[in-house]
């Protein structure tokens, strides 16, 4: 859950919500649709970056298409909780040896804000990534714009950026 946050900068309970049936691991695409966002209006179509594939890969082949990130067994519910995964980061923080800075899950999207403008990406297309609300009377009532490849775009920069940051060479892919 947190490598595909960090690597598509989606917030945790739409990323918690993924199916398999969702992801386009041929045209590298995560079709959300519109009742699991935020705001429940529009479907959302994310591009993904080729470092998250392997990742999932492994849980499609394991879970289908149906929740990428189920609940554990003996839940009463069908998928994960965001409260379990900051447990869970909560847990991994205090063993010993680990000397990361305390963060929560959600942190991850703000990370991601700020390194996509690293990797190159304008603000405007990282807000569209992201799923920003538009505040200006043009882009909420007239724009009706397909951004798709302005984001495949971003994705692509933001795919070597990371790729050069968890490896130290370019194009390389996390393992699952």
């Amino acid at each position: 859950c947190l490598k595909t946050i960090i690597a598509c900068g989606q917030r945790v309970q739409e990323t918690l919500r993924m199916d398999g049936s969702e992801v386009d691991l041929e045209t590298l695409e995560w079709r959300m649709p519109a009742h699991k966002t935020k705001g429940k209006k529009r479907p959302h179509t994310i591009p993904l970056p080729r470092v998250i594939v392997p990742t999932l890969m492994a849980l499609k082949d394991q879970y289908g298409d149906g929740p990428l990130f189920p609940a554990r067994r003996g839940s009463t519910d069908e998928r994960l909780g965001a409260i379990s995964v900051s447990h869970a980061v909560r847990r991994w923080l205090e063993q010993d040896g680990n000397d990361m800075v305390a963060f929560q899950p959600r942190d991850l999207r703000r990370t991601w804000k700020s390194r996509t403008h690293d990797a190159g990406v304008d603000r405007f297309t990282r807000d569209l990534i992201q799923q920003h609300a538009k505040q200006d009377t043009g882009s909420k009532n007239y724009d009706r714009a397909d951004y798709s490849k302005q984001m495949r775009d971003a994705m692509d920069k933001w795919n070597a950026w990371l790729s050069a940051a968890l490896f130290d060479k370019p194009e390389l892919t996390l393992v699952a």
